[in-house]
């Protein structure tokens, strides 16, 4: 899942997250969080935000 192209506060997404896991019967969410700094490739000193991956599984991790 790939959103939030504007200025959210950290955590917003997490209802969706949820709600997605939910559906697609995926109950087993990852403890660690991997957090990638964005920035511009022209000028690296502008951030321009954050990318947040995390992995979601099916109790067995058959459907990841």
């Amino acid at each position: 899942m790939v959103h939030g192209v504007a200025k959210h506060e950290p955590g917003y997404s997490t209802q969706l997250m949820q709600g997605l896991a939910n559906k697609m019967g995926l109950n087993q969410i990852s403890e660690i969080t991997k957090n990638i700094t964005l920035t511009d490739s022209l000028d690296t000193t502008k951030k321009l935000g954050n990318l947040r991956i995390r992995q979601l599984s099916n109790e067995d991790e058959s459907h990841k």
